[in-house]
Formats: C-alpha cells, sequence, structure tokens
C-alpha cells in the first residue's frame, strides 16, 4: 500500500506576528494517485472577531517559485478565515506549469491580513424553491474563496464606459449561466439603503413641484435595506411556486424550448388583493419569507445603483433603438431581436421576451431592470399631473415612501409599473425607466414581477 509521501514541514515563527499568528503548516503530496500538494496549517488568535486572509508563496528549496498562475491553481478557502485549522490544495501543474509529477524539495509558507471589515458582508440569498424554508447566504468572502464561480468588482468591467457612484461594488456574474438560478432557486441581492437617499424619477416623465425641480428629483431616503430580486421572476421558478390554479397555459409565451426561464407574465388575472400577486403571495407561502412588490422608490433605487440618469450605464446622451445601451441592456421592440407587438405565444427568443439575464446588469448584478417585461410596484397609480401633490412626497425628505392613498390615487385598483418591455421602444420622453400605470387585476403580456423583502 503506498502511503503520503510528507514534503516539507515549514514552521513559521509565532514571533513574527503578534496575534494572529501561524503555528504550524505541513505540506504532503498524495503520489503516486495525485500530483496535488495539500496544505495543513494551523493558526492561533483566530476565531469570528479575528478573520483573517491567507498568502501563500512557494518554494523550491531556498529559491521562491514566481507564479503569476499560483492565486488560480489554489482550492479551498483563504478569505475571512475564522477556523484556527484548515486545508488548502496546490495543482501544481497549473501553479508552475511543470509535468513532473513529484516535486522533492517543494515548501510553502503561509503568512496572515487581517480581513476586511466587511468580508463577512451577506451580499445575495439563494431560496430553494424545491425544499420548503432553505436559505442560503452567499457573503463577499464566498466570492474570495471561489465557491460561487465569476464576479467583477469594476462595474466598467461590464461594459466598458458604464460608470457608478456607488463605492462597493460587487457583481456575481456567472449567476446568469446556470438556469438553476431561473428555475428552481431565486436569487436576491442585498440592496444596501439605509440611511441612504437619492432624487427619485430625475429625467423621467412627471410632474413638477417645490421639491421636483426641472431636471432633478424627489428627494427620498430609506430606513432600511432589502433584498431584490436578481431575475425578473421566471415561469418556471412560478410553477415550483405550487401556486393553485397556476400552469404553464397561465403566460403567454409558451415555447417549451424557453419558457422556464422566460419572465411569468400575463398571470396577474389571478391577482386577488390590491396588495400583491399570486406570485408573491406563493412565494411568501412556500418560502415562510415575507414577500413584498417593491415600492416604485425602492424600484427606482435599485435600478439605478448609484447613477442619476435614465440608464443605468451612467452614461447621458440620447437614448433610443439605435443607443448602444439598449443593445446591451434593454429588452424592446425592435432592440436585440424584440421583434414585433404581434408576437405569437409559440415565439422563439427572436420575438417577445428574453430569457432573463441575457443582456447586461447594472451595478448591483440586477438583470433585465429596463425592458423585457414591465415590473408591477405596490404604489397606487395617479396621473402625472397630480403626481406631486401627493402627501408622501411633499416633504423636503420623504422617508420610505408608498405612494398615493386611496382617496389621492381616484382609481384603487391601479398600480405602477416601470421599467418599460419589450413591447415598447426607449423614447427621450420617458427615459429608459418608463413609468405607467395600469389595474392591478388585469393580465398583460408586457408586465411581469419581481419580488423584495426587507433585511433583517
Amino acid at each position: 500500500m503506498n502511503k503520503p509521501a510528507m514534503l516539507a514541514l515549514l514552521l513559521t515563527p509565532a514571533a513574527l506576528f503578534a496575534d494572529p499568528s501561524v503555528e504550524r503548516v505541513i505540506v504532503r503530496q498524495q503520489w503516486p494517485w495525485s500530483t496535488d500538494v495539500k496544505v495543513e496549517y494551523s493558526l492561533s488568535g483566530v476565531d469570528a472577531n479575528n478573520p483573517v486572509d491567507i498568502s501563500v508563496r512557494a518554494f523550491n528549496g531556498e529559491t521562491e517559485l514566481p507564479s503569476a498562475n499560483l492565486d488560480a491553481a489554489i482550492t479551498g478557502d483563504r478569505y475571512g478565515i475564522t477556523d484556527p485549522v484548515g486545508t488548502l490544495t496546490i495543482d501544481p501543474v497549473a501553479a508552475f506549469g511543470t509535468s513532473q509529477v513529484a516535486i522533492g524539495n517543494f515548501s510553502v509558507q503561509l503568512s496572515l491580513t487581517t480581513s476586511a471589515a466587511n468580508m463577512n458582508d451577506v451580499i445575495y440569498k439563494i431560496v430553494d424553491l424545491k425544499t420548503a424554508n432553505t436559505v442560503t447566504d452567499v457573503r463577499r468572502k464566498d466570492f474570495y474563496n471561489g465557491k460561487y464561480g465569476n464576479f467583477v468588482t469594476n462595474f466598467s468591467d461590464v461594459v466598458s464606459g458604464w460608470v457608478t457612484s456607488l463605492d462597493d461594488v460587487l457583481i456575481w456574474t456567472d449567476v446568469a449561466k446556470n438556469d438553476v438560478y431561473k428555475t428552481d432557486k431565486m436569487v436576491f441581492r442585498r440592496i444596501p439603503a439605509a440611511g441612504k437617499s437619492f432624487q427619485f424619477l430625475k429625467g423621467t416623465q412627471g410632474a413638477t413641484n417645490a421639491y421636483y425641480a426641472a431636471g432633478e428629483g424627489i428627494k427620498v431616503s430609506f430606513s432600511k435595506d432589502y433584498y431584490i430580486g436578481v431575475f425578473e421572476v421566471t415561469q418556471g421558478q412560478a410553477m415550483n411556486l405550487g401556486i393553485p390554479n397556476l400552469g404553464w397555459s397561465s403566460f403567454y409565451f409558451t415555447n417549451t424550448t424557453y419558457r422556464a426561464t422566460r419572465p411569468a407574465e400575463n398571470c396577474n388575472h389571478q391577482q386577488t388583493t390590491p396588495s400583491g400577486t399570486v406570485i408573491r403571495n406563493g412565494f411568501s407561502t412556500k418560502t415562510q419569507i415575507t414577500a413584498i412588490l417593491p415600492t416604485e422608490a425602492m424600484w427606482e433605487y435599485a435600478c439605478r445603483a448609484g447613477t442619476d440618469t435614465y440608464k443605468y450605464s451612467g452614461a447621458s446622451g440620447t437614448l433610443g433603438k439605435n443607443d448602444g445601451f439598449s443593445t446591451y441592456a434593454q429588452r424592446a421592440l425592435d432592440i436585440n431581436g424584440g421583434g414585433d407587438a404581434t408576437a405569437s405565444r409559440n415565439s422563439d427568443l427572436s420575438y417577445g421576451t428574453l430569457c432573463v439575464g441575457s443582456l447586461k446588469p447594472n451595478a448591483w448584478g440586477l438583470y433585465d431592470m429596463l425592458g423585457n417585461v414591465e415590473e408591477w410596484c405596490s404604489d397606487r397609480s395617479v396621473l402625472s399631473s397630480e403626481f406631486c401633490k401627493c402627501t408622501c412626497y411633499n416633504k423636503e425628505d420623504n422617508v420610505d415612501p408608498t405612494g398615493p392613498t386611496a382617496v389621492e390615487a381616484n382609481n384603487t385598483k391601479a398600480r405602477v409599473f416601470r421599467g418599460g418591455s419589450f413591447f415598447s421602444n426607449p423614447t427621450p420622453e420617458k427615459g429608459a425607466m418608463a413609468r405607467g400605470g395600469r389595474d392591478y387585476d388585469a393580465g398583460d403580456v408586457a408586465c411581469g414581477v419581481r419580488l423584495c423583502f426587507f433585511a433583517e
């Protein structure tokens, strides 16, 4: 029986670190059945209140082995470490380009740095629709530890030239490549809104008052963070909620090849109360998470993601059919194959809606905020000429506004929808963040939903 060969034992002097410190490092190679190098370590002074990041250096005897690929060749957690005992694995072929199966004089050195204060922050939540009450917190360190695939921390990496005022960008790009997150699970992004304010309806169509000057907007602020769906709710997700009397035929675009990851539209005729949809209620029942439709202010704050233009790229300028932003980020009539308004129920992706996540996200990693389908908000709808007379928007600082009252709205069944759809092209007059209203119990092929819930 072959036994693992111990290649090196490297003790890092505890004196190099006051607290925390590396106590022991053991390096083994599992030859002959594997070329991988296993690095076992023990640390002191590390716990939930003192997380550390681990850096790795590799040596051949006394000579350090430089490698631009070393970090990428290491698996195992190295960021936000709170456990004093752990293991890393190095693939020497990937790290150093060597085909040598056994490395007899190989050793490593570990060094510690204090983790960033936000490394343990929950950035996303994944809700399993197949298993009741199963929610996974996805923390910043999980991305840095390679657990969820590719992500970017610079908005211009999404599209060159796109800008945002956000000082903390983390966009999970691989979420759009895995259909499980569009069917069997739902992914929600935390929006850091507590104590933040923005100019609501800046650059979009609407009336003016003392707090809504030309070219500006109404000052809105929030008292708490919230989570919002990375995607519009899809037909596959809606079906997984087990909603009574809801079937594939409830939706308009029923092409069996694409329907599961297309937005759930045309089903609001089954809504029974003005405060939500059957999808919202079904999600709350299935997951025990109290879901809401976003208020209009919540929706726009999430959509802008640190920008103040009517395009979440942060770029100003004209908006129209041939605008580059629309090509990248907006599914609309005659844009990115939107087709015409007479698309049939069995249309492929050349007409009507796209599968969610097909285009480029905003700086919070939210997809399809503009175009594809309009998105219901919880606010009652009023005429633009009456909007800024509403009591919830006539203060110098409007905190957590919920829209017009029933008396102000006149038609209590009308609800706001935002973002436009495949059904109409963007226009400079309305902007990409187009707003409108429709009775909540009216089904529409161009209208869908994106769920929210408040952070604990």
